[in-house]
């Protein structure tokens, strides 16, 4: 059964879409899709606002908890390093990291 996605939700995908170049449009989305349990939207709509703007840790870490909601444990792993790249003092991707770690037995 597919779930539906809520209306609130659909528009904000919808402005996202209209504005491809919009990196607040994706990250509302982003949010917005993640507090409503669609991690794959989220997904989505991180991995847009993270490809316009590389540098940016916060929508990378985003990405990782998205990531790991979804069970793609080594995509997790991977952004959750990279977001320790861009935000070396992050005690939150390093402590997602070490959870991540301890379920994969690593």
């Amino acid at each position: 059964m597919t779930e539906q996605v809520p209306e609130a939700l659909s528009q904000l995908q919808q402005l996202a879409q209209a504005q491809p170049e919009n990196v607040a449009a994706w990250a509302t989305f982003g949010q917005a899709a993640s507090k409503a349990g669609f991690p794959a939207l989220a997904c989505e709509a991180w991995g847009r606002a993270l490809a316009l703007e590389p540098g940016n840790g916060n929508w990378c870490f985003a990405l990782a908890n998205q990531h790991y909601t979804l069970g793609n444990y080594v995509e997790a792993l991977d952004r959750y390093l990279q977001v320790l790249n861009l935000l070396p003092e992050s005690w939150e991707a390093r402590n997602n990291l070490a959870l991540l770690l301890k379920f994969l037995g690593e």
